[in-house]
């Protein structure tokens, strides 16, 4: 941290300690990125509240949010009127409007379980220094994860979410062993088999909506028909789609692509004009 801080470097900085300025950014409450996490934060708490026990379902925090803020939400693009990211700018924030309270209950009872665990293996005097070391440091990185998610997306996303849940496996020691599952050779090979199946069937998804990505760029009816039936919930390429048959006066395929967009994002004002001029 203090290399990081104090090594002078060739990057082109706008100013003397932009690492400060970035902090002092976030915690701003009155201006900027720290004023608009708390608005986006308080539309939040009203959307949990309107759906406190399953929340609006994961994922959908973008499709609902529209509805709970005000159109000079700095969340809210301009041009769209649409969230601008698909996710709120807070871990504790998304698992309480998406999963519910008692996910977020949940969640902030799983951390507290596993850091209070780290710490009283730190201080038993019959393990190894080793061991308690690798306690410390496992409840030191679920702690900045729990307070970085706090103002940020982090275990929604698949990279450090693998890297925080993985170092916590790693590091934090059993305390109590609760059961014991043996597994023989013909069940761990249809364990492989299973997990095998499920890795393929992911990276046969990924590849379908890498694909669809690129044929969307092409922006022809056909590849975007193409594009389309390789990653049906796409609202975007729904939209360019139907654009493209409103353009030409086809409103009857139009529709069809307008009515998925609004089943996606039933709240997006770009799928509402477009239902209307071909309606």
């Amino acid at each position: 941290v203090l290399v990081a801080l104090a090594l002078p470097n060739t990057l082109d900085w706008k100013s003397d300690n932009p690492y400060l300025e970035s902090v002092v950014g976030v915690v701003n409450y009155r201006e900027g990125s720290g004023r608009g996490r708390l608005l986006q934060y308080s539309n939040s708490a009203r959307m949990t509240l309107a759906h406190p026990v399953l929340g609006v379902g994961p994922g959908n925090w973008p499709a609902a949010y529209p509805g709970f803020a005000p159109a000079t939400d700095p969340s809210i693009s301009e041009t769209t009127g649409m969230a601008a990211n698909p996710w709120p700018s807070s871990d504790w924030v998304a698992a309480a409007s998406e999963r519910g309270i008692l996910a977020i209950v949940a969640l902030g009872a799983t951390f507290l379980m596993l850091i209070g665990g780290a710490i009283a293996a730190r201080y038993d005097s019959t393990t190894t220094p080793t061991v308690r070391l690798y306690a410390l440091a496992g409840a030191v990185a679920l702690g900045v994860a729990a307070i970085e998610g706090l103002f940020d997306a982090v275990l929604l996303l698949p990279t450090p979410a693998l890297i925080v849940w993985a170092l916590a496996g790693a590091l934090l020691p059993p305390r109590k062993e609760r059961w014991v599952v043996e597994l023989g050779f013909m069940k761990r090979t249809l364990a492989a088999a299973m997990l095998g199946a499920a890795l393929l069937a992911i990276s046969y998804s990924a590849a379908g909506r890498v694909e669809a990505m690129r044929l969307a760029t092409i922006g022809t009816a056909t590849a975007l028909e193409e594009a389309v039936r390789n990653e049906p919930g796409s609202y975007r390429i729904r939209m360019k789609l139907a654009e493209v048959y409103a353009g030409r006066g086809q409103c009857a395929k139009a529709r069809e692509h307008v009515t998925a967009a609004r089943k996606l994002f039933p709240l997006a004002p770009a799928a509402r004009r477009l239902a209307e001029q071909c309606k």
